[in-house]
């Protein structure tokens, strides 16, 4: 009798052991197909690291790669001085700035 009741605890064991693995697999699988659908296209999806700083070098509003010392490009047409204070200091401090089309709206907000 007793020899009965390890077998069948141990046939339980194995089967919730099972049956758990068996959903865990499946739950992974899930993951993975949702992930696989998502669109992961430029302006949906956004680095932990900023593109481009965006901040006054030499009394100008310059575009900076992420990382660089010198800017590459100058945005001319945007005379620094003539923004509000607060725009001032934010391109003091720097702007980050993560994607293209980011990057785009500020140029278009600071020259508008």
């Amino acid at each position: 009798m007793r020899k009965k009741l390890i077998l069948l605890v141990l046939m339980v064991a194995v089967t919730i052991i099972i049956v758990s693995l068996l959903l865990n697999v499946s739950s992974n699988k899930e993951n993975t197909e949702s992930y696989q659908n998502i669109n992961y296209n430029s302006s949906s999806v956004t680095s932990i690291l900023p593109m481009y700083i965006v901040k006054e070098y030499d009394g100008k509003v310059s575009v900076f790669r992420f990382g660089e010392n010198l800017p590459f490009e100058i945005l001319e047409e945007i005379v620094y001085y003539s923004l509000p204070e607060y725009d001032r200091e934010q391109l003091r401090k720097g702007i980050s700035v993560y994607t293209d089309e980011e990057l785009q709206r500020l140029i278009e907000d600071f020259d508008g």
